[in-house]
Parts: C-alpha cells; structure tokens; sequence
C-alpha cells in the first residue's frame, strides 16, 4: 500500500479514537433544547398569565351579570349591560390586537342566559337563571419559542364563566297579592311601580284566587308541605324562619297554594290576631282591639266563639260596607266614660264602597282611614281630645298621626305616649284573651308580609 495511503489512514483512526472535545457537541445539542424549553416556558407563561387575567374578568362579569337576573321584563338586557360594564373592559394584557373589549354584548361571543344549567339557551327574561360569559379571543406573540414553532407567530386563548342568579328568604311570605296596577307597568315582572301607587295607611280588598288577575289573592304553600292543606295552619302562625332560606330563581313559580285552602290557612290566621283554633300555639299579639267578646277562655275551642260587641245597647255603628247603623264618627266618639256603650275597633276606609263579589276594581282600593273616624276611636279607648303626634325614627321627627298602624305602634308605647294608656273602664279589655297563660307575643304578630307579583307577566 503506498506510504500517503497509509498515512491517511492513521490519521484517521487516531481522530475517531480521539474523544477530547466530544461534550462541546453534547452541550451544543443539549443548549439547543434548552433554549427551546426555556423560550416555550417565557411564551406559555405569558400566555397563561393572560388566560389568568380575562377569567378573572369573565368570573367577576359573570356573577355581575347574575345579579341583574331578578325575571323581570329588562333582566337579560341589564344583566348584559352589568357584565359588559362592570369592570375596565380594555386592559392591555395582549401585546396583539391590544384595543378592544375583552366582554362584548353583540355577536358570536356575548353572553348566553339559560333556564337550567345544561339546557339550551333562553331570550326570555322570566326564565333566565343562569349567565355564561365568554371573553373574546386574545393573543401573545412568540418570540423565543418561535424556533420550535415556525408556523406560529402568535399564541391565542379566552376564559369562560358562568354564574347563577341567587337570593335569600328572611321573612315569612305566606300569600301574595297579584299587582293591581301591573296594566301600567313598563318593566315587567318586577312590580316595581307598586310603592308608587299604594299609599300608607290605606287598605285594599283581598279577591280570592290564584288565576293571575290583578288584585287576586292567594296562598303560598309551605315548605316540605307535600301537598297537605293542613301545613297552612301552621304555616301562618308563625311569624318567621329560624334562619335565612337560600332560593334561586328557578323555584318561582311553583309554590302557590291552589285550591280551597282558605279554610285551613285560617286558624293559623287567627294566631297572630288573638282568636286561635285547632289548638294550635297561640302568641298574640300584645293588644287586641277587635269590637268582639270572648265567650270562653282559651282551654276550650269555643274561645273562638265571639259576641259583636257594637249591638250592645245601641244601634250598631256603620263600617263602610253596612248598610243601616249609624256612621262609625257618630257612634264611637265618648265624651265621658258614662257614654261609652260600645266597643270600637280601627275604622275601615270609608271610600271603599265594594266589598262583595270576586272581581277586582279599583272600588275595592280605600284611600286611608278617615281622619274623623281614627279620632273617634282613640277618645273610645284613650284620653285627651286629640292624637298625639307619631314619632317617625325613619324621620327622626314627629309627624301626624294618620295611620292605624301608627295608633297600634302608641298603644305599645304609653310611656312615650301617655294619652294612648286604655281606660280602666274600656268595655273590651286590650289584653290577648285567648291567649290562656302563654306571654304575648311582640308588636310585629299585626304585620304579615306579603308578596306583591306581576302575575299576568
């Protein structure tokens, strides 16, 4: 073999034999990697913190949006308005398309409102329960892991949530009342023109049913009542639940009592107003003034029996709905305790002219109690020649007295009120009389809490 060749050939196999230097390659692959892992790692957690940032948006969207949905005609569009609005709307968290609401109210990625969680999606804002938020689509360019993905030049992602219209139940509602003016109501579903029409003091004419029609009256059936009519009874006369009850929405609608229930919602009635039945727990409240006499005590049924007290000795006085009798201002004012002979419970409204019959109209809506006519009742019952004036804490100032509720809440009060101490020869006495030897119960036994619905809606 020639000598050059030979050469060659040793010069070769010593450099394969040679392993100085080898790990420049290793570390040159292994850099390369690296480099790629560390540059994937830079661009993916910018990208993640991104999708961080628009959930929290989409999250606090969602439960703003949740807040709106309370049935009423306007809910979706104020719930979309509240999730659009409710937070800065155009952080500039993207280095691409960086302008630009992250929640948009239009289009392809607004808000969806559901009925049931994975039901199909509503327009009706009596059924919206549930909001599903989505933010539009963001973007992150790639910088250092661009060697690894040459096709990419940007990363994109979005955030979703969703959130569920909630309240909570503090107070006993055992009827509602469908709105009488729900006609001229522009937003549906919320009753809201209700506090404007209704005055203080004044006094409507409940008409059975739970049809819908306005001024219709009605039960709301107990919890865990499983049908039973007899739960009313207890139902009602009790004054509230041990702890706040968690609702949601979906569970309107429901809960009415139909049917000819009236009759066991009664006795629970007749609890709060010192005529109890069916021996149920009687806690009246702590005076009661109704014109009747007991004719038993409370251990035996009859004491629901009662005598009408303004037939005693004199032509009975006239409540408005009367026909004969003698105008209640007439009868009922006592100028000595010699003259009184009769008994005189709160006035009625005396423009309430219809008091019959199962339609409503607005004849069945009095215009609060007549000032003659309180005034008589108090010199039946009080001293002095006028009703001390009202101290209104709401105010924080004394006002007229111009309600019944205000005359109840000073007969509670005599040592603020003096005037409004009972005479020792009042003809009915004004403590509970059924009560039998239970304590009365506080003031609020006189308030039921009612609900006032849009029911045609």
């Amino acid at each position: 073999m020639p000598r050059s060749k030979l050469r060659a050939r040793k010069l070769l196999t010593e450099m394969h034999e040679d392993t100085g230097g080898a790990i420049l390659i290793w570390v040159a692959l292994v850099l390369t990697v690296l480099i790629g892992l560390i540059g994937l790692a830079i661009d993916g957690g910018r990208l993640f913190n991104l999708n961080s940032n628009l959930q929290e948006v989409a999250d606090a969207a969602a439960l703003a949006g949740a807040a709106e949905l309370d049935g009423s005609s306007d809910a979706i569009t104020r719930a979309t308005d509240a999730a659009v609005n409710y937070l800065n709307n155009n952080p500039k968290w993207s280095d691409v398309a960086k302008a630009g609401a992250r929640i948009v109210s239009t289009g392809t990625y607004k808000p969806l409102f559901y009925k049931t969680l994975n039901g199909a999606p509503t327009t009706n804002p009596a059924e919206a329960v549930y909001i599903k938020v989505r933010t539009v689509n963001r973007e992150v360019s790639i910088t250092f892991a661009r060697p690894m993905f040459p096709q990419r030049s940007t990363g994109k992602t979005f955030a979703e949530a969703t959130a569920k219209s909630s309240f909570s139940s503090c107070a006993n509602l055992q009827s509602f009342m469908c709105n009488p003016w729900e006609s001229e109501q522009t937003n549906k579903g919320a009753a809201t023109n209700w506090m404007s029409k209704i005055i203080p003091g004044q006094m409507l004419k409940l008409v059975g049913g739970t049809n819908g029609a306005p001024g219709n009256w009605g039960l709301i059936e107990p919890p865990a009542a499983n049908g039973n009519p007899h739960n009313q009874a207890g139902f009602w006369a009790r004054m509230a639940p041990s702890t706040c009850e968690a609702m949601d929405f979906s569970q309107l609608g429901h809960p009415v009592d139909t049917g000819n229930n009236g009759p066991f919602a009664a006795p629970g009635m007749n609890v709060r107003f010192d005529n109890p039945q069916n021996q149920l727990t009687n806690t009246a409240a702590p005076i009661v003034i109704d014109g009747l006499e007991h004719t038993s005590n409370a251990n035996a049924a009859s004491c629901a029996n009662t005598v009408d007290m303004r037939n005693r000795g004199a032509i009975p006085f006239k409540q408005t709905n009367e026909d004969g009798g003698v105008a209640y201002g007439q009868l009922c004012v006592v100028t000595t305790p010699a003259s009184k002979r009769i008994s005189c419970p709160l006035p009625r409204d005396r423009t309430m002219a219809n008091l019959g019959g199962n339609s409503w109209s607005t004849s069945m809506i009095g215009t609060g109690v007549n000032a003659a006519d309180l005034l008589a009742y108090w010199k039946n019952h009080h001293t002095g020649t006028t009703i001390p004036n009202f101290y209104d804490s709401n105010l924080g100032q004394y006002v007229p007295t111009t309600t019944r509720w205000q005359v109840y809440q000073m007969e509670n009060n005599p040592t603020t009120y003096p005037s409004a101490a009972f005479t020792s020869d009042s003809i009915e006495s004004s403590r509970p009389f059924c009560r039998d030897s239970k304590p009365a119960g506080d003031i609020k036994r006189r308030l039921i809490n009612v609900a006032i619905v849009d029911c045609d809606y």
